[in-house]
């Protein structure tokens, strides 16, 4: 087994190197420790250390929006499979809405049903003009 013995502060080398690939937009902050050669531990490391002394501001995270949309913007309608039947089931909070047939017809009740907001006594007129007109 092989060790590198490193004196002094090991990092310190790479940090006006790393403030300048990190404030530079058109490199990924993933590709950062494959040129620097550190590990991603490191990289953190030296990230909060530059942010903490206001050297870098910290890059958006791009991936909040695709959380917040699966995790915050439910659907309300489910797909049903029974046999060769495919339709889908609209609830909200586990109260059933009714059954279409259809994923356009389940995406207009539900906005429907938003709009009279979730009234149970008129979600059978809605299913039916629904299922009428879509």
């Amino acid at each position: 087994m092989n060790f590198r013995i490193v004196e002094g502060d090991y990092l310190q080398k790479h940090k006006e190197e790393f403030i300048e690939l990190y404030n530079n937009p058109n490199i990924a902050v993933n590709d950062i420790p494959d040129i620097l050669g550190i590990s991603r531990n490191n990289l953190k490391r030296l990230r909060n250390e530059c942010k903490d002394e206001g050297l870098i501001r910290l890059r958006p995270n791009r991936n909040k929006t695709a959380w917040e949309r699966r995790h915050f913007k439910p659907r309300y309608y489910h797909v049903f499979r029974h046999g060769n039947e495919i339709s889908w089931t609209i609830k909200r909070k586990g109260v059933y809405y009714g059954m279409v047939h259809t994923v356009t017809q389940a995406k207009k009740m539900v906005e429907l049903l938003k709009e009279c907001n979730w009234n149970k006594s008129k979600a059978k007129e809605i299913k039916d003009f629904v299922m009428a007109n879509y």
